[in-house]
């Protein structure tokens, strides 16, 4: 009998009903990188939630072991927030992964966002202050009436978004900024690491296009050295000695760009050719090292 009864109280924590204030999930992709909100979202129920529901400041819920806890954003278990890439939430550096969200709202008009390590701290009962990750002092606003609490990603451009929480007459927007082109090059990089070798042997059997579009590939991937070893100079071609201009130039190694693209010019280049020396010639040397060549000429 005792063996039935456990059965069965298993059976029952098991079980999955609905809920008051259900789950809810929202996604945005910036670049290439994935910043994911996972939270229940509680209803106003003509209640009074700013100061009330939501009380200012840390406080003791009663309950677990924190004894000044922040509001934990949501409802029923922790609100989180997962990053793909490392990021920045309000000009403050932080490390792809999933972290608790909750936050201290302060008084009318500000509060602190708070990322913690700790995801499983049932709401904000069991927060440590030891497990924060980031905080961001962040303005709150008035917002038109939202019955459900609402996460949603507003402002979306190529290197950020705003969340926002929006919950009865209120929101709390926060910024969040990607470094894409790093992600981007690192993402590249690892992708060539491991391959050098293998890279180098199919270039001695490649033809002059798919040598010159591999060493475009490895100025891209910031493997100058590679670049430069794959770009070799062919003493009739005024294209090979334009390509390793580039690549010295995206080494930043001024001398010997400006050598190879003025060689380029000598040999009578096609239209293009020459457009593109001239063209490096003009440009300030000061801002070489700082140009990521971003595209692959046609021999």
């Amino acid at each position: 009998m005792c063996f039935l009864l456990c059965i069965s109280f298993s059976a029952m924590a098991q079980l999955n009903t609905p809920r008051g204030s259900e789950m809810a999930s929202v996604m945005q992709r910036v670049g290439t990188t994935d910043l994911t909100i996972t939270y229940s979202r509680p209803s106003v129920k003509n209640r009074e939630i700013w100061r009330e529901l939501v009380p200012c400041g840390m406080n003791n819920l009663g309950f677990g072991t924190s004894k000044a806890a922040p509001w934990h954003a949501g409802a029923n278990e922790n609100t989180t927030i997962t990053l793909t890439h490392t990021a920045k939430i309000e000009g403050k550096s932080i490390e792809a992964g999933t972290y608790g969200l909750h936050i201290n709202v302060k008084d009318a008009d500000n509060a602190t966002i708070i990322l913690s390590k700790d995801t499983d701290a049932r709401g904000s009962y069991f927060y440590d202050p030891a497990n924060d990750a980031l905080r961001a002092a962040v303005k709150l606003k008035e917002n038109k009436h939202t019955e459900l609490l609402t996460y949603e990603f507003n402002d979306v451009d190529a290197n950020s978004t705003t969340a926002e929480l929006a919950w009865g007459k209120k929101a709390i927007p926060f910024k969040i900024e990607v470094d894409v082109t790093d992600i981007v090059l690192e993402d590249i990089r690892g992708q060539f690491k491991g391959y050098g070798e293998a890279m180098d042997e199919a270039v001695t059997i490649a033809n002059a296009t798919q040598i010159n579009r591999m060493g475009y590939a490895m100025i891209t991937a910031k493997d100058y050295d590679r670049a430069v070893k794959y770009v070799k100079s062919d003493p009739k071609s005024a294209n090979w000695y334009d390509s390793l201009g580039e690549a010295y130039k995206a080494k930043g190694d001024k001398k010997n760009a400006v050598k190879h693209f003025k060689k380029s010019l000598v040999l009578n280049p096609v239209a293009n050719i020459k457009v593109n020396s001239e063209k490096n010639l003009k440009e300030p040397k000061r801002t070489w090292s700082s140009i990521r060549i971003s595209s692959i000429k046609h021999i």
